[in-house]
Formats: structure tokens, sequence, C-alpha cells
């Protein structure tokens, strides 16, 4: 199953967590990136729900939130969850990421 969001066809949360589990368990990351909002803007908080595990699935790698949708609740809690760093999406990050 698929969903659109913003033009893009990308897999429903459950295959997309799967999958992403998957690619934790095969090692070698150093660094993490894990959107708040898996579900898009109207979804939960599934990429924070994902932080403790993505640090237990690969010890020594930095987990880096990535949001459009930061609040003092949400940014409070990526970092007791122990995110290393939250970064907010704004068009400067759209530019960085395009020429990345």
């Amino acid at each position: 199953m698929y969903w659109k969001y913003n033009n893009y066809r990308l897999p429903d949360e459950m295959s997309f967590v799967y999958t992403c589990r998957a690619k934790l368990d095969a090692g070698g990351w150093s660094t993490v990136l894990l959107d708040q909002k898996l579900q898009g803007p109207g979804g939960p908080d599934g990429g924070l729900d994902l932080i403790e595990e993505a640090l237990q699935r690969c010890p020594g790698a930095q987990v880096i939130v990535i949001t459009g949708y930061a609040t003092s609740e949400s940014v409070t809690r990526a970092f007791a969850a122990g995110a290393y760093d939250l970064i907010e999406k704004t068009e400067v990050l759209a530019a960085l990421l395009r020429l990345k």
C-alpha cells in the first residue's frame, strides 16, 4: 500500500518502518535521519517513536530528527529519547539536501 504526499509516492508507515528496521540492522550507520511525521502533516509523531529503537539497532550512531512541525513538546521528547540534533525543514534545508 502506498500514500501520496507532495506528489511523492511513499509506502505506508508499516512497510516503511519494516524497511527501515531491516536497513538499520544491516549496520554500518553513523548517522540516522528520522522525519518526525512519517505519515505527513496529519499523522502521528512516528519518527520520534523510532529514536530509541534506532539507537539500540545502531549503537554509536547519531540520530537526527528533521521536521516541519516542531513544538516545544516534540523537541523535548526527541532529545529525551536520545536524538543528537533536531533540524527544522526550511527552504535552506531543502536547498542543502538538493546540493548534497
